[in-house]
């Protein structure tokens, strides 16, 4: 497996240093940016689309808490490391699906299981091509892959394939968003998740994204928040 895109954050340079090394050591991470200004971690997160963000938590003016809060509005997929000095955050880590929770300073076989564990994990979910959707006249089996984009109503899920074909499962939005948010869709809006990979063009000025699959163009609506991320793309 190739080495995991990663973004480090930390106010401290000395740190953000000394994160910087411990990672290249493991000969696992590709580091993308090192970021010191916490501002500007979803700006950067949203336009790299790293595997791993390991962030400090207590920060000026926006702290990692609040930082992952925000993205998780957005991006339930994206792994997420916390590296901080203090022990009494743990809860709320968890509480925002942090994968880890590292003490300062950092240990190297702490580091290195953590690493292994994201790698394990994110290949274990390339592995697992298919997923069971309960529908209408039974059961069907999906490529994640051939999935464009899932239409919440009600309590029950609208599945858009991109070969044209449409599917109504009777799991509600909620249920699949973790599912699907690991396979990389993106909630688009509160009642729309889309395929990261077939957006093609995002217009900022009428609230829509285009989506393309085979040379079919589909135009969704898009949320405020979701727009905000994407401004420094």
């Amino acid at each position: 497996m190739k080495k995991l895109k990663a973004i480090i954050v930390d106010d401290e340079e000395k740190a953000l240093n000394l994160l910087e090394k411990l990672l290249i050591e493991t000969e696992q991470i590709e580091i993308i940016e090192k970021i010191s200004n916490p501002l500007k971690v979803e700006c950067l997160t949203s336009k790299h689309k790293p595997d791993i963000l390991f962030l400090d938590i207590q920060m000026p003016t926006i702290d990692g808490i609040n930082i992952l809060k925000n993205i998780r509005e957005y991006n339930q997929n994206l792994s997420v490391v916390f590296i901080t000095a203090y022990n009494k955050f743990g809860i709320e880590a968890l509480r925002l699906k942090a994968f880890d929770y590292l003490i300062k300073p950092v240990d190297r076989k702490e580091l290195k299981a953590v690493i292994d564990k994201i790698k394990n994990e994110k290949e274990n979910k390339r592995n697992s091509n298919k997923i069971k959707l309960p529908v209408k006249d039974g059961i069907i089996y999906v490529k994640v892959s051939a999935v464009l984009y899932l239409m919440a109503e009600g309590n029950y899920t609208h599945i858009h394939l991109t070969s044209g074909e449409k599917h109504l499962s009777s799991y509600n939005m909620g249920r699949l968003v973790d599912k699907f948010s690991l396979n990389g869709f993106e909630r688009i809006n509160r009642n729309l998740m889309a395929n990261s990979n077939y957006i093609y063009k995002v217009n900022k000025e009428n609230q829509t994204c285009v989506l393309n699959a085979n040379g079919t163009e589909k135009e969704l609506p898009i949320s405020g928040t979701f727009i905000k991320n994407l401004k420094n793309l």
